[in-house]
């Protein structure tokens, strides 16, 4: 077939309007996209901004699509509310009207890590695009709940198996952390966290005392003032750098 000028015209017509189609469509995919990601930085922008923690919680958990960093924020702010329910319950057990909510308040706290335990794990296993900036993160934060909750079992329980076996998993999860965020590039301050709370449970021997304790009520009281000194602070963080670095991977 002999093609003609008119033919071939049609014909590059044909292709260039082919290959304008495929461009204006992934144009709009990439603009699409970028709407998305905008939009998205703008409502974790605006939760991240909310003072109160509940509130920053429902923020978070309406923006779509979730996000691991998402999910670390919620992590967060459930641990800032974690830590005042534990003040509330100082307060309560100093108070003769309030010391009878003790129990039920320790339960409540004691369903609000378990929460957190549940999404910090569906996060690490669940995620395919988990980054080492925050799966470390995420893993410090587990651990430092871990941390807690053992201190509510030492204080309601007396079950020295089960606080020894919590202890081992907050350990466990800050060694992870340390391990992952020494492959970052963050700051040493930074990368300092998981290895400041090691060193604190390292220092204050909390593990040798509990895998050698029994169960009299002095060294309950003891071991509970000292598991409750070295919890995290704000963020599951440790307040400060040990004088003595030990810790290593």
């Amino acid at each position: 077939m002999k093609w003609s000028p008119s033919h071939l015209f049609l014909l590059g017509a044909l292709i260039f309007s082919i290959a304008g189609i495929d461009r204006a469509w992934h144009g709009y995919r990439f603009w699409l996209l970028e709407t998305k990601r905008c939009h998205v930085e703008k409502a974790m922008q605006a939760a991240d901004n909310i003072t109160d923690p509940a509130e920053a919680i429902f923020a978070f958990q309406k923006i779509i699509p979730t996000q691991p960093d998402i999910q670390l924020r919620i992590l967060q702010r459930q641990w800032r509310m974690a830590l005042d329910m534990l003040d509330r319950i100082k307060r309560a057990k100093f108070n003769a009207v309030l010391d009878a909510e003790v129990p039920l308040l320790y339960k409540a706290l004691a369903d609000h890590l378990e929460s957190m335990k549940d999404r910090a794990a569906q996060v690490l296993i669940e995620s395919d695009t988990l980054k080492n900036e925050t799966s470390w993160r995420i893993h410090n934060l587990r651990g430092a709940v871990k941390l807690l909750s053992a201190f509510i079992v030492l204080d309601t329980e007396r079950n020295w198996k089960k606080v020894r076996g919590t202890l081992k998993e907050a350990i466990s999860d800050l060694k992870t952390a340390l391990a992952l965020v020494d492959t970052t590039d963050l700051p040493a301050k930074e990368k300092n966290i998981p290895r400041w709370n090691l060193e604190l449970l390292y220092e204050n021997q909390l593990v040798r005392k509990i895998s050698v304790s029994h169960v009299e009520a002095e060294r309950r009281l003891e071991l509970k003032s000292n598991l409750e000194a070295i919890i995290p602070e704000k963020g599951g963080y440790a307040p400060g750098e040990p004088l003595d670095m030990r810790i290593k991977k």
